[in-house]
């Protein structure tokens, strides 16, 4: 089942797979996984047969050679291993015995994986938890402007965190950072406002860029 979420001003694609246990994974579930930008591991905190079965999805995607984490390690040569940027969002929290569950699970799960309580009944976390899969998207917006017009401030473009006046460009066409010169940005990046920087400055989310070709 696949869904829309809204982030302030973009979306996001959710994709809700089956179940995933020891005995079931098709493989067609897993590659959406290996190429998701994200993916939300969803643990019942209302019983503890919720924590063992969010467990045991970590465990049977880890024999996949799939591995959830919060942080993509570097320098992996094993072309065939996977590691996807992940969140458990541990459901029910406000239910009996829920905190208990919850240290359980951290202590299973360690640091690797970052655990978010919600619960839908009460609304507890369920509004910031957009703001979260924004962070685990890993991903800043860029607001692109027109010579002489303001910037596009409802249809930003995405990017890599880390990423370049030359990623930027790439994802406006193709064929434009053969074009490029340099470029004006305005906001948390710009040294001054409007200033002219070279094609490989380092953007940061919210920034405005003007392209010059």
């Amino acid at each position: 089942q696949a869904g829309m979420m809204t982030f302030e001003n973009i979306k996001f694609q959710l994709i809700d797979t089956p179940p995933i246990t020891a005995d079931q994974l098709d493989s067609s579930i897993l590659s959406i996984i290996r190429n998701a930008d994200g993916c939300l591991v969803i643990a019942d905190l209302s019983d503890d047969d919720g924590l063992f079965a969010a467990q045991g999805t970590v465990d049977r995607l880890i024999q996949a050679k799939t591995y959830l984490t919060i942080q993509i390690p570097e320098g992996i040569e094993d072309w065939s291993l996977q590691h996807v940027r992940s969140l458990v969002v541990a459901t029910h929290c406000d239910t009996p015995g829920a905190n208990e569950r919850l240290e359980v699970f951290r202590e299973l799960t360690g640091e690797n994986l970052p655990i978010m309580p919600v619960d839908c009944l009460t609304g507890t976390g369920i509004s910031d938890l957009s703001k979260e899969i924004f962070r685990l998207a890993d991903i800043i917006r860029i607001y692109p402007k027109k010579p002489g017009k303001a910037a596009d401030r409802d249809q930003p473009v995405t990017i890599r965190q880390g990423g370049s006046i030359m990623d930027f460009a790439s994802e406006i066409h193709g064929d434009l950072p053969g074009q490029l010169k340099a470029a004006r940005i305005w906001g948390p990046s710009a040294p001054t406002e409007g200033q002219t920087v070279p094609r490989d400055h380092v953007l940061k989310d919210g920034d405005t860029v003007e392209l010059q070709v």
